[in-house]
Formats: structure tokens, C-alpha cells, sequence
């Protein structure tokens, strides 16, 4: 099996390996120690034992056998301390995880209402704890002091191991293939902290925002990660009110990362992203900005959703009704995830009445689809689309200027009628569609435009009229392909699907197949 080369990583003596695989984290709390007695000599056992609240005895076991050293809070304070790049530690970074039990409750709500770890009993079982352990973990994060638990965690739920603040062999042999220079806790030069101006990042921000919004943004995404890192690497040089600052353009900053990820549909990815940017909006302080990164983690679960809705037509049609029910229990469990974020955000204090509008929007789509024939249920999804709607139209600018968040007429109205196509009011969806013509194309909302003529085609396959469905589906494909737009090359392909079990011999049904998969 390859090793990793622990020297790029900031580990420059010989090293004495763990049982995981990790250099073991007292040697290496010792061999810095030393390294940095040799230019300040009080740095002893004895002054180590003191800034840690130890005994001597306690710091000599810590340094020769590693004790006490599964507390990842430990193991931060001698990164801190010392500075030891937390990669040698196993750690993802210094900073700790506001809510990382949170995280681990939103993973397993995640599994199918079958698995057995979705429930908190199951993973008592598995963890060999009592459920009222697991409830701590989850509501007041005890017990997640432990990296030993932090992996298993990771592995049992397939949690991202950066969301619980940890990192893997395997992602450090990875960056040890990509060759980057690695140089942890670089200090910039005083001329590079003078010439840090907060206010070009901000610029710069908007102006990709922009381009996402009209076309995609995904050519920019090394740019994107350059102004993160920037970002990143100033947060040493600004205290105060400034560094909050800099926390919430950095926020900001991982919110455009993960949509672009989003699209991209690489959703896991792009939920770790969104993760952090919870974490730098709370240490921010700012409440709106952890409440529009709820709603985009809530975005990003209902399309994940809507692709495995897509996973269940394309199995429908090959003649597998199993994996078709598995893929729909998968969208539903997605969709109830996201529900779980809205009812966070219910509970965050002063929400602004944007927000909110986009809540009770976002909250009404996700109904629509969770609805499945209760009339009720669906009668209360349109409910909170409409009420959303009308907030939206009154706090449009706020919400671009302010949080990022633009939704257009046409945007209201499309996603307005994909609920309608959720809750199975298919002629509905056709009015309201047959109403949008009014609205001018926006010629610089390409994605928008095209979805439309997708919402179109899934109406008519939804009422059995397939050679009007196949050619709207047509145009919209060919424009998403432009934007690389993949939840919507999925939903498309979903669509032909679901086509091809009405007639599959069509051939403007066939048509849709060969370019879907060209």
C-alpha cells in the first residue's frame, strides 16, 4: 500500500506511525515542542503541563504513549500552540465545528425510513451506547470530542469526513498526487496584509454571481477557490468586527462554490461546503447569513431529490419497479432532510421578512412533493408557495443585494409550477405555464428560459401527450447541455423515461434518448 510522505506535510523527523495509519500524535506533539525550545527555552514538559492545566506525569504519558490524545480539542490546542499542521493530527483544520452533532443527526435522517441507522435507537446498537448517548450527541454534541468516534461516524453514516472536522488517508494521499506545494500556517508578508482590500473580493463576488446567473460560472471555479484561500489566509491579520467580516465574505464565498457544485450535480461535495459556510456564519455572528446557507443546504437536498425521482422513472422504463421504489423512498428522504433545514430556520430569531418569504417558498415545493395524493396536504404546499411568492415580490432587491438569492418572476412562476407538477395538478401546471407566456423571455437567463420549456414537456408526458412533450424537451436539453446544467440533464433524461414507457417506439421519443446520452 502506498504511504504518505509525511515531510510535505510539515513533519520533518523520522515518524513513528499509529494504528490508523497517522503519524502518532504525541511524538509529534514532542518533536514540535522541541523544535521550538530550541529558540525559546522555557518550552519544558513542566511549561507544557502548565499551559494545559496537566501534570508533568500526564504531559510525559501525552508525549510517550499518546494519552488523552483521542480529544480532538487536545489535539487543536497543541496545533495551536506549537504550530502543527492539523493534517498531521488527522484534522481538517484548527477551528472547531459549531454544531457538529447537528451534522451527524442531518446524515442520518438522510438513510432510508427502512435502514437501520436511520433511527436514534439503531445507532445506539451500532455504537454499543444508549439511545439517550446518541440524543446528547446530536442535541448537545457529547461524546464528539473523539476522533476514534468522529471516523466511525463518518464511515457508518457516510458523512464527509471534512464535515466532522477530520480528514482520511486517502485524502492525503490524494493531495499528495495533485503535487501542490504544501505549506502549513503560512504568514503572508506585512506588504501582502497591507494590500488585502475586502471590498474587490465583495466586487468580485458579484460579478460571478452574475455570470452564474445568465449563463454558468463554472469556468471560474479555480478563481472561486483562489479568492476562498486569500480569504482563508487573511483571517490571522484581522481581529474584531473585521475578521466577522471577512468570516461573511468567505461564507458567501462557499455559497457560490457549492451552487456551482450543485449544478454541477455533485451534491455531497457541494452540502461539505455548505457545512462550513454554517460554521463561518455563526462564528460571524450574522443568523441570516447561517439562515441562507440552511436554504441552500435545503436546495441542494431537493435536488438531489428531484434526481433520484429522475433514477426512478429511467428504472421504471428498463422494466425494474425495485429500483424505481428504492430511488423514489431516496427522493423522499431527501425532501423530509430539507424540511428539517426549514424548521431550523423557523427557530433562528429576527429572521427578516425576505427570508422568510423564501422559506415559505422553498417549504411549499418541498410539500408539494412529500403531498403524494393527501389533497389537504397539498392544498397547504400551494399555501405556502403563494404566501412566499407574494413576500418575494416585494423583497426582490433585498434578497439579490442583500443574501445573493435571485429569483425572478420567472423563476417564482417556474418553480411554482414544478410544485404544481409534484402535487400531480398537471392542467393546473398548464394554465399557469399558458399564463408565463405572457412574461418576455429573459434573454440573459438561459437556464431559466430552458427550464420552462422542460416544465412544459413534463405537463404533457404527465397528461399522455407525447409528441408534444419530446420537442420542448428537445430545446431545453440542447441549452442545458450548453450550461452544463446536470440536475437538469437529469431531469430531462428522467423525462424520456418516462416517455419511452408510453411509446417507446416514438420516434421523436428515440430522438430525446440519442441526445440525452450523446
Amino acid at each position: 500500500m502506498e504511504s504518505v510522505d509525511w515531510a510535505r506535510f510539515g513533519l520533518l523527523s523520522p515518524a513513528e506511525m499509529g494504528t490508523d495509519g497517522f503519524p502518532r500524535p504525541g511524538k509529534t506533539a514532542r518533536w514540535y515542542r522541541e523544535q521550538k525550545k530550541h529558540t525559546d527555552a522555557t518550552w519544558t514538559q513542566k511549561r507544557l503541563a502548565q499551559e494545559l492545566g496537566l501534570t508533568e506525569r500526564a504531559v510525559c504519558y501525552l508525549e510517550s504513549h499518546d494519552v488523552g490524545l483521542d480529544s480532538i480539542s487536545l489535539r487543536r490546542r497543541l496545533a495551536l500552540l506549537f504550530n502543527i499542521p492539523p493534517i498531521l493530527f488527522g484534522l481538517a483544520s484548527i477551528e472547531d465545528e459549531t454544531d457538529p452533532g447537528q451534522t451527524v443527526r442531518l446524515h442520518r435522517k438522510m438513510k432510508q425510513k427502512e435502514h437501520p441507522l436511520r433511527s436514534q435507537k439503531g445507532r445506539a446498537r451500532a455504537l454499543s451506547m444508549t439511545e439517550k448517548a446518541i440524543r446528547d450527541m446530536e442535541k448537545r454534541n457529547i461524546g464528539l470530542d473523539s476522533i476514534a468516534r468522529r471516523r466511525v461516524l463518518a464511515l457508518l453514516l457516510d458523512i464527509p469526513p471534512v464535515a466532522l472536522g477530520i480528514v482520511t488517508l486517502e485524502e492525503i494521499l490524494l493531495q499528495q498526487h495533485q503535487d501542490v506545494p504544501t505549506t502549513p500556517h503560512t504568514r503572508e508578508t506585512k506588504e501582502k496584509e497591507a494590500a488585502f482590500d475586502l471590498a474587490v473580493y465583495t466586487d468580485r463576488l458579484k460579478t460571478l454571481w452574475n455570470r452564474n446567473h445568465t449563463g454558468t460560472a463554472q469556468d471560474r471555479l479555480t478563481q472561486i477557490a483562489a479568492a476562498m484561500a486569500d480569504l482563508t489566509t487573511a483571517l490571522p491579520y484581522v481581529s474584531g468586527d473585521d475578521e466577522k467580516e471577512v468570516r461573511a465574505v468567505l461564507c458567501r464565498y462557499h455559497h457560490l462554490y457549492a451552487h456551482i457544485l450543485r449544478d454541477q450535480g455533485r451534491y455531497d461535495t457541494a452540502i461539505v461546503e455548505l457545512e462550513k459556510a454554517a460554521i463561518l456564519a455563526e462564528r460571524a455572528g450574522r443568523p441570516h447569513l447561517l439562515a441562507v446557507t440552511l436554504l441552500r443546504i435545503g436546495s441542494v437536498l431537493r435536488d438531489r431529490g428531484t434526481v433520484f425521482e429522475a433514477q426512478a422513472k429511467m428504472e421504471a422504463a428498463r422494466g425494474n419497479i425495485t429500483g424505481a421504489n428504492q430511488k423514489r423512498r431516496q427522493a423522499n428522504t431527501d425532501y423530509l432532510a430539507a424540511i428539517d433545514c426549514y424548521t431550523r430556520i423557523r427557530n433562528l430569531e429576527r429572521l427578516p421578512e425576505a427570508l422568510h418569504g423564501v422559506m415559505l417558498f422553498d417549504e411549499g415545493y418541498a410539500k408539494a412533493h412529500l403531498a403524494q395524493g393527501n389533497q389537504e396536504a397539498k392544498r397547504t404546499a400551494l399555501a405556502h408557495l403563494n404566501a412566499g411568492g407574494k413576500i418575494i415580490a416585494e423583497t426582490r432587491d433585498i434578497l439579490e443585494e442583500e443574501f445573493s438569492i435571485r429569483i425572478t418572476e420567472r423563476t417564482y412562476r417556474n418553480t411554482k409550477v414544478a410544485a404544481m407538477l409534484e402535487a400531480g395538478w398537471s392542467r393546473e401546471a398548464l394554465q399557469e405555464l399558458t399564463d408565463l407566456m405572457d412574461l418576455p423571455e429573459e434573454g440573459d437567463m438561459t437556464r431559466q428560459n430552458a427550464y420552462t420549456d422542460y416544465l412544459w414537456a413534463q405537463a404533457y408526458a404527465n397528461l399522455g401527450l407525447i409528441d408534444a412533450a419530446a420537442t420542448p424537451a428537445q430545446d431545453a436539453l440542447v441549452r442545458m447541455k450548453q450550461i452544463k446544467s446536470r440536475i437538469h440533464i437529469m431531469r430531462i433524461a428522467g423525462l424520456q423515461g418516462q416517455l419511452s414507457q408510453l411509446d417507446s417506439k416514438n420516434i421523436e421519443v428515440i430522438r430525446l434518448g440519442v441526445m440525452v446520452h450523446s
